[in-house]
């Protein structure tokens, strides 16, 4: 794939590749960044950095470890394929096992792009709803396998996906009754967007007459096997010809009125090329890339500069996303300094960097570990990203509601979530499960600091590792009075030092602990730990 779109507002980046520079590359593309990973990625470089964020990656699968109930699958085992029993409602614990296999993806998706193009896309095509989870699987894993793929492509296996054509009731659309309303998303939420109203009906983008036209042209797609307790009955989606429109279809003049020709199964193919030679297209999904990547506000220099030129890189690749974005983080705009730090944190990514950023591990109990994942799933709830339940077809308010975006994470409830959560990690532990506790060891967390016995120095590091900025002087005095109140700096020194010379000893431990966490948990309760 070779990139085609150089102009000025995506000239290639030729500044300095450090600490600061790696930081933002990877807040923005991957999750719970840690130090070592901010060090892999100065050592690849800007090229090999963006080289590794694309690297193959295989969605897992989640397994039953909480039940003995379901004897088609044994603790240990996968169920995305077993069926369903008619006296046992497995979608209890498939739904834990799926929550938790979801959030350890995304939290654990390393120096690599994929887990936030996973969020990407679930956001755009935001589906699902309280149905078979083995056909919610499958809509994740397509999600997943297409994170930089080809759009076009992925638009058109969405088209006729079985929690799709359920989830906006597509497989109830047949000739005489078609269904509009996934014509209707497709056009406005997924490929062009609504665009300004001209006329009755009439919009820059589409028409309701194309609307019409588009339903009838994917009349005839089903569902079935949903819930099935036949074992080698999978959900699935099938053309049923007798249900579909053949009648001639024409678009309107946003489409240069043209006529669908194309009937039968190969239809939705048609329909979804011929919404891609749309010259607004491209810049519709780039927008939301740019949005997802930079910036939540496009000024008109942006559209001419940034979206512009990525739109037509889009369209010079067939629609293949990955060269777009490279083009984006290799760009000078991407690393401008007024970009770093402006983006509010969504709750996955508060979550993470509040977690596995700051050394969390979790448990080798299967069970142990799915209930922890449980329990940040249901706190990103809390905190307004219900990961399998968004709120509407259009995906989550922050990623597409203007004016606000990105500041609709933060309110009075999401605040003291959020400070809740922190005290949580800093103080008691994270309960989940019935009395199973989880918090960072800060003691361990900066054994492997430069130089943790010099209190400038640690806070330094703590503040670059958790913020992912230098700290003001300010904000480092405010923190060591914090740290050892009132006192020289030699006393940290001593203290820790005396630590470090019998770590054995609990109450010396205990001690430096306390004074990590109050430290830490200032830190998170920063407005800067807020921003990425």
């Amino acid at each position: 794939m070779v990139l085609t779109a150089t102009v000025a507002g995506l000239a290639p980046y030729q500044g300095p590749f450090g600490q600061a520079e790696a930081n933002h590359l990877l807040r923005r593309t991957t999750f719970a960044v840690t130090q070592s990973r901010v060090n892999e990625a100065i050592d690849k470089g800007l090229q090999g950095s963006i080289n590794q964020l694309f690297t193959a990656s295989t969605f897992g699968t989640p397994i039953n470890v909480d039940t003995t109930e379901d004897p088609n699958v044994p603790i240990g085992q996968t169920w995305i394929t077993a069926p369903y029993l008619s006296d046992f409602n497995v979608n209890g614990y498939r739904t834990r096992s799926l929550r938790a296999f979801m959030m350890k993806t995304l939290m654990n998706g390393g120096f690599n792009i994929s887990s936030r193009m996973l969020l990407f896309w679930h956001n755009h095509f935001a589906a699902l709803g309280n149905i078979d989870k083995r056909s919610v699987y499958n809509y994740y894993k397509l999600l997943y396998d297409f994170n930089s793929g080809n759009f076009k492509e992925l638009v058109k296996r969405m088209t006729i996906e079985p929690s799709m054509l359920k989830f906006l009731n597509g497989n109830l659309s047949k000739e005489g009754n078609p269904n509009e309303n996934y014509a209707r998303e497709l056009l406005e939420l997924f490929t062009l967007g609504k665009g300004d109203q001209v006329a009755s009906g009439d919009y820059t983008t589409y028409t309701e007459d194309d609307i019409r036209a588009i339903a009838n042209a994917l009349t005839g797609w089903q569902t079935r096997y949903f819930n099935q307790i036949d074992p080698t009955l999978q959900p699935e989606a099938y053309f049923n010809a007798n249900r579909h429109d053949s009648s001639p279809r024409q678009l309107s003049h946003r489409f240069d009125n043209t006529m669908l020709s194309v009937d039968g199964a190969d239809a939705y193919k048609e329909v979804v090329d011929t919404i891609f030679e749309h010259p607004l297209a491209a810049h519709y999904i780039c927008r939301k890339l740019y949005r997802w990547f930079v910036f939540y506000e496009i000024s008109s220099d942006v559209e001419t500069n940034v979206i512009t030129p990525m739109a037509r890189a889009l369209v010079d690749n067939d629609f293949e996303i990955e060269p777009v974005i490279r083009l984006l983080l290799n760009s000078e705009h991407f690393f401008d300094v007024q970009h770093r730090g402006a983006l509010i944190k969504n709750p996955i990514d508060y979550i993470a960097d509040s977690t596995f950023g700051l050394g969390f591990e979790t448990s080798s109990d299967p069970l142990v570990e799915q209930e922890f994942y449980v329990k940040l799933n249901a706190e990103a709830s809390e905190q307004l990203l219900p990961f399998d339940n968004p709120p509407s077809v259009a995906g989550y308010p922050a990623w597409h509601q203007a004016p606000q975006y990105n500041r609709i994470w933060i309110n009075a409830a999401t605040l003291s979530s959020k400070t809740s959560f922190a005290a949580d990690i800093t103080g008691r532990g994270l309960y989940f499960n019935m009395g199973d506790r989880a918090r960072p060891d800060f003691i361990d967390f900066i054994a492997g600091f430069d130089n943790p016995t010099d209190p400038n120095d640690l806070i330094d590091e703590l503040g670059l590792r958790i913020i992912g900025e230098p700290l003001a002087t300010a904000q480092v005095d405010a923190l060591k009075e914090i740290l050892i109140p009132g006192l020289p700096d030699f006393e940290w020194t001593v203290e820790y030092s005396e630590y470090l010379n019998d770590p054995d000893d609990m109450d010396m431990r205990e001690a430096v602990g306390r004074k990590l966490d109050a430290v830490v948990s200032a830190l998170l309760n920063s407005p800067e730990f807020h921003l990425y």
